[in-house]
């Protein structure tokens, strides 16, 4: 992926906007301090503000003093902050990261990091102006349902229900360096081009993007262990996004065997294990954790794997206990 090397474990993940004229604007990753950073602060304490209204203060007062032309402002809901009059950001993914962490050394980077990004979003005017330019950079990903309700993205955005989910949907988004953004019908009318045409772009481009990620599955381990299970969490900010591939989906039945069960509870994190795995309730209980205590959430559901389509885990008859 662009500007993103994944041998380096500095970069543990991506920062990611959605720059929307006096829409909302969501930072949903941030590379966390490495651990070699984390040695060379020491005995640093930073405890993360009680409150989101005191967190949010707490980014104002930096921004103020170091990222002015931000003209960052409160508004009435705590975790929003009002950026440069025209849009808003939500510091609801770094505010659980940093609290996450607690007891850590590297909150001021976070949102130093978080602000950073921020000012290396590109100017409206600066947007891309052509289908020609924006072909190759056009991926697709997997959204909550609920970014809906935010503003009007739901008349402005461009995506699709997924049929396997009523509770996320299918974007496409702008790749670049350090972020990305959702595409808008305004952006499609501009380029002239179809959301046909897109889907099928930003999909070629995620399969070249995934050409040199292995998928290997694993033997579960434990006692009398039964099964296989793999995980994708390539820190692009498309790990998840990758089930919507035909070609994944079919690596994975390769993988682990027809049907499976898959399961997808952040944007960076794909978690496949065969049926005869009997640490099946083990791997159920790790979907839960990864849904509710890591950032970008997505699902805690199941889902099983039958012939390369996506269904309801219950589409499949439970495993025997005897197998």
């Amino acid at each position: 992926m662009a500007g993103i090397n994944k041998n380096n474990s500095r970069l543990s993940s991506r920062s990611t906007g959605a720059l929307l004229s006096a829409l909302l604007v969501v930072i949903l990753a941030l590379s966390l301090c490495s651990e070699a950073d984390a040695r060379r602060k020491g005995k640093e304490s930073q405890k993360t503000p009680k409150t989101p209204k005191a967190f949010s203060q707490y980014v104002l007062d930096i921004a103020g003093k170091e990222y002015p032309d931000l003209k960052l402002s409160a508004t009435d809901s705590p975790f929003l902050l009002q950026w440069k009059g025209e849009g808003q950001i939500s510091l609801d993914n770094l505010y659980k990261q940093v609290r996450n962490n607690k007891g850590q050394p590297g909150m001021r980077d976070s949102v130093v990091r978080f602000l950073n990004v921020l000012t290396d979003v590109p100017p409206a005017e600066e947007e891309i102006k052509t289908w020609e330019e924006a072909r190759a950079r056009v991926r697709p990903q997997i959204f909550p349902r609920d970014y809906l309700k935010q503003a009007d993205l739901k008349e402005k955005m461009v995506f699709k229900p997924l049929a396997f989910s009523k509770e996320l949907m299918e974007g496409y988004v702008i790749d670049s360096e350090n972020a990305f953004r959702y595409l808008l019908k305004s952006d499609l009318s501009r380029w002239k081009v179809s959301l046909e045409t897109i889907k099928k772009a930003a999909y070629e481009n995620l399969v070249s993007a995934t050409a040199s990620t292995k998928l290997s599955s694993k033997q579960a381990t434990g006692e009398e262990a039964r099964g296989k299970y793999l995980v994708i969490s390539v820190k692009d900010g498309y790990a998840a996004a990758r089930l919507l591939l035909p070609a994944v989906r079919s690596q994975i039945e390769t993988e682990l065997g027809k049907p499976c069960y898959v399961a997808i509870p952040n944007r960076d994190c794909l978690i496949a294990w065969s049926y005869d795995c009997n640490q099946d309730k083990q791997f159920e209980n790790q979907v839960i954790r990864k849904f509710h205590f890591q950032d970008h959430p997505l699902s805690p559901e199941v889902y099983a794997l039958v012939n390369s389509k996506i269904e309801k885990k219950n589409s499949i008859a439970p495993r025997s206990l005897s197998i």
